[in-house]
């Protein structure tokens, strides 16, 4: 048993080809729904890790911040000829997803204050009355801390620096990677749709 097969290419593939070619020369309206979808993933999926990521909030018996979520709905997808890009707010914990870094103090600071009780977690300390420096416990940390009672109420520790862990998690590049792939195909199929109408 044998089989032919004839291919007869007629003016119309012809003319759906270099409409197909023409659509692809400018790569804007491609890379604009890459940069739309991927923002819009990222959105979506960010909203739900947020709503898991309260950690220290739940530890301390705190109100979670919203941080998180804050940052996620700052995600900004922009394009043009030449790129796709989604530009990822640095200033937040998001910063983690491509990497641990190192956070230091800002502004004239010396230290960090890291917030270690309810009435501290989401405030600046400068926004709780009545602190003041006092080291504490065996290895005399230094803590910014509060009168309660007969005694203290540690507010905040203070550090020089603190190494926030990478956390790819964050951010899914995997799933982001395969909504991407998803989307210009759908940009692909109906820009073939509309070459060979």
């Amino acid at each position: 048993m044998s089989l032919q097969v004839t291919i007869t290419i007629s003016d119309q593939i012809s003319a759906g080809l270099a409409a197909m070619a023409q659509t692809l020369e400018d790569k804007t309206p491609l890379n604009q729904k890459l940069a739309s979808d991927g923002e819009a993933f990222l959105k979506s999926r960010g909203a739900v890790t947020a709503a898991q990521e309260h950690r220290t909030a739940n530890t301390l018996g705190a109100t979670p911040t919203g941080h998180l979520d804050a940052a996620y709905r700052g995600i900004e997808g922009v394009a043009n000829n030449e790129a796709a890009l989604l530009i990822i707010p640095g200033a937040t914990r998001l910063r983690a997803a491509f990497g641990s870094y190192v956070l230091t103090p800002k502004n004239g600071s010396n230290f960090l204050t890291i917030p270690v009780s309810r009435d501290a977690y989401g405030k600046r300390a400068r926004e709780i009355p009545g602190l003041f420096p006092v080291r504490v416990g065996p290895q005399k940390t230094l803590t910014l801390s509060r009168r309660a009672g007969s005694g203290l109420e540690v507010m905040y520790v203070l550090v020089a620096s603190a190494t926030i862990p990478e956390d790819r998690s964050l951010i899914p590049f995997d799933d982001l990677e395969k909504e991407c792939i998803d989307s210009a195909e759908e940009y692909l199929d109906a820009a073939r749709e509309r070459s060979f109408a």
